[in-house]
């Protein structure tokens, strides 16, 4: 093993080359170093590790400038924290080969880092403070993280409770008030399944109640259609919006429903339905209406691309208008 190589080595005198060979023999034979390459070995107790910088040592003392000293550094690394390494301040005597300083340094670990040198000792120290601090840290973020997933699942586990007790009692508003506390909160889509389910039900069965029987009648009317598909697909169209609205916590007075009322109307009489069969059914949902709304959707669908042009619709609406 050579620690230095090349031209340095070759210019360095007797006593300096042999120092270094015996330094070389001696990193060589121990267990407590390792070689990094470029001149630097490295030694470790426990995640503190030491780098001495054998080359760098050398330049220092050779140039004669200032006091010289061991190139040395100490980080840590272990328990996945990693602490960068600092210099260490060891001072050597200057009328002797350095690297009798860097052999002492290696006969002192193999010892049992035994006679102790201050400066090291004490630098291993503060690095395992270092690190004790920064698993101090980590516990403590482990301990909020775990009270933090403790809060989180006893707040799951009461949405869950309380969207269950929302489908058990079918009531529309509470199932609103669950769903959109559950999605807030982060639930999973799939945990919202049979809540939402229950919602659109609870939905459906509220426009029932409310628009008097319509979709039981008119479903009788449509059967009578001569054409029975076209019929039925419009009164879906019709049921379809009223649910919409209850879902977006609209009232069943909504333009959009207005018009679906018009166009259900106005295909059940193209399909051949008596207007006098017609009428009875729907006049309760188009009461609902004041007279101005109602006069707004006839000239609105009177203007081409705006309601549609949908003559037929509008002619509907002037009818129950003037009812």
């Amino acid at each position: 093993m050579e620690l230095v190589t090349g031209i340095f080595r070759s210019r360095l005198d007797g006593p300096n080359l042999r120092a270094l060979e015996l330094l070389e023999k001696g990193v060589a034979t121990s267990e407590h170093f390792e070689h990094l390459g470029a001149g630097k070995v490295i030694t470790r107790r426990g995640s503190v590790y030491v780098i001495l910088d054998v080359l760098g040592t050398l330049i220092c003392h050779l140039s004669r400038r200032g006091h010289s000293h061991l190139a040395l550094r100490v980080g840590y690394s272990g328990q996945g924290i990693e602490i960068s390494p600092e210099s260490v301040c060891v001072r050597v005597r200057s009328e002797f080969p350095v690297c009798d300083s860097c052999f002492s340094f290696i006969m002192m670990v193999n010892s049992g880092w035994s006679p102790p040198i201050n400066t090291i000792t004490w630098a291993i120290r503060h690095m395992n403070v270092i690190a004790e601090g920064e698993r101090e840290i980590r516990r403590a973020h482990e301990r909020a993280d775990g009270r933090r997933r403790r809060d989180e699942a006893k707040q799951k586990a009461a949405l869950q409770h309380r969207l269950a007790k929302a489908v058990e009692g079918r009531n529309i508003g509470s199932l609103r008030s669950a769903i959109k506390e559950a999605e807030s909160a982060g639930l999973d889509a799939g945990e919202l399944t049979q809540a939402k389910t229950a919602f659109s039900e609870a939905a459906a069965m509220y426009v029932k109640e409310n628009v008097s029987g319509l979709f039981e009648q008119v479903a009788g009317l449509a059967e009578r259609a001569g054409d029975v598909e076209r019929a039925q697909t419009a009164i879906q169209e019709l049921r379809v919006q009223a649910i919409e609205d209850v879902l977006n916590e609209l009232p069943l007075t909504t333009t959009d429903l207005l018009l679906c009322a018009a166009r259900s109307v106005s295909v059940l009489s193209a399909c051949g339905i008596d207007v006098g069969d017609i009428d009875p059914v729907f006049v309760p949902l188009f009461e609902r209406y004041d007279p101005t709304t109602i006069d707004n959707m006839i000239l609105l669908w009177h203007i081409s691309g705006m309601g549609g042009g949908g003559d037929a619709e509008a002619t509907v609406l002037e009818r129950y208008r003037t009812n």
